[in-house]
């Protein structure tokens, strides 16, 4: 009687538990049996993370034999689990390389490769290196600002915005009119101008866009910006009326004195306005360069700045009118002595009266004044001798041009002479 059990199983395979009894009874007789090895397996086990070290769900890893490096048959696949757990079971004995084959949304695949060995039946190996970790996918979004003439415009302010409306980060056009968001991850977003830059009105344009490729650049293309325009309307009056005074030359300059562009002027209407539409955002002042005739130059500089588009601004300027008078001297013609008490009279040259009437009695010294005569054509005469004169009806012509200016001059009377003849008698005869 004897017994057969393996004592050593071939390389791969576990060692068999079953015992043959055998019975030798006849000679030279062969006795056939069959022992079934069952084959080494165990498990693999790694573990899958993010970048931020939490377990990354939903990766596809596959196991290769070592020696297919070209990675043309699988063997075995499986997926990390809700803890990052990535478990191949029932891996008969050998050696093997493991490599991500599928990544997570979102994330990029791991070119990383894995090595792990079965040569223990029911063993749970880990892989080497035993966790391996997937980058998010991460992309750059450009944006192209500049003006609608194609002008590069800087300090233009972009906020991208995730799928839920929340705001992710800004970026700034630089010099060259490019706002760059870098290393944004994988996913749906839309991008808007925040902030317009110094002078320019705010884009309303909203643009969508969604990061799904590694190290991609999403040009957004050019996004043109108009700029701020706004005007001035500006009323002339007269300084002692508040009468409209059209013919004044306005010009509008920039802060620093230079000229708008190649020149902004205009003349003042019949309603004594004029306006200017159009100006860039920025600082102004305007004056006036050309007084209406009659007018003294109002030199005052009148600062404004444009910073709201298609306002108009309003402002006023008034101008003084250029006044002056005449001293008339009456004096005697014969003995060129002061006449006192004639009545002299101010017409315009038309012969209407000026304003109400202006008239006055030469003084004790033969003199009379008439000030704030406007500037304009005139002419003086007496209109009342005094006692003992006769009317000087002569027009003396004269023009107030310059401001401030007294004109002088004169005109005689020539007194009223006559004669008496006298006869003499006798009392008696």
């Amino acid at each position: 009687n004897y017994t057969v059990k393996e004592t050593k199983a071939p390389e791969g395979y576990t060692l068999s538990k079953d015992t043959i009894a055998l019975f030798v009874s006849q000679n030279n007789e062969t006795y056939y049996y069959k022992i079934d090895d069952v084959k080494i397996k165990g498990t693999i086990e790694l573990q899958k993370i993010g970048e931020d070290g939490k377990p990354l769900q939903g990766a596809e890893f596959t196991v290769y034999q070592q020696l297919d490096t070209l990675f043309k048959n699988p063997l075995y696949v499986a997926l990390s689990d809700v803890s990052g757990l990535v478990q191949f079971q029932n891996v008969v004995y050998g050696n093997y390389i493991i490599k991500e084959t599928k990544a997570p949304e979102s994330y990029n695949l791991s070119s990383q490769i894995l090595t792990a060995a079965i040569s223990e039946d029911g063993v749970v190996v880990k892989a080497n290196p035993n966790s391996i970790s997937d980058t998010k996918i991460r992309g750059t979004i450009s944006i192209n600002k500049t003006s609608v003439n194609g002008n590069a415009i800087q300090g233009a302010v972009y906020t991208i915005y995730d799928s839920n409306g929340k705001a992710v980060t800004t970026a700034v056009s630089g010099a060259d009119g490019i706002a760059s968001f870098t290393n944004v991850v994988y996913g749906s977003y839309t991008v808007k101008e925040t902030k317009a830059a110094v002078g320019y009105n705010l884009s309303d344009k909203v643009i969508p866009v969604q990061v799904t490729e590694n190290g991609k650049t999403y040009d957004l293309g050019n996004i043109p910006n108009t700029q701020i325009t706004g005007g001035i309307k500006i009323t002339k009056t007269d300084a002692s009326t508040s009468a409209p005074v059209p013919g004044a030359t306005i010009t509008v300059y920039n802060k620093d004195g230079s000229k708008v562009g190649s020149g902004v002027e205009g003349k003042t209407g019949t309603d004594g306005t004029v306006e200017f539409d159009n100006l860039r955002y920025g600082d102004y002042y305007f004056l006036e360069t050309n007084a209406p005739e009659g007018y003294l130059l109002n030199t005052d500089k009148h600062a404004f700045s444009i910073k709201d588009n298609g306002v108009i601004l309003k402002d006023s300027l008034a101008d003084t009118r250029i006044t002056g008078g005449i001293k008339i001297t009456k004096t005697d013609a014969s003995t060129s002595a002061p006449v006192p008490g004639a009545t002299i009279t101010v017409y315009n040259k038309d012969g209407s009266k000026v304003g109400s009437g202006v008239e006055g009695n030469t003084a004790a010294d033969g003199t009379v004044e008439f000030d704030n005569l406007r500037y304009g054509d005139y002419y003086f005469l007496e209109t009342n001798a005094p006692e003992g004169y006769l009317l000087n009806v002569d027009k003396h012509f004269f023009s107030i041009k310059d401001n401030g200016v007294i004109l002088t001059d004169s005109l005689t009377d020539t007194r009223i002479t006559g004669g008496i003849k006298i006869t003499k008698t006798d009392a008696s005869t």
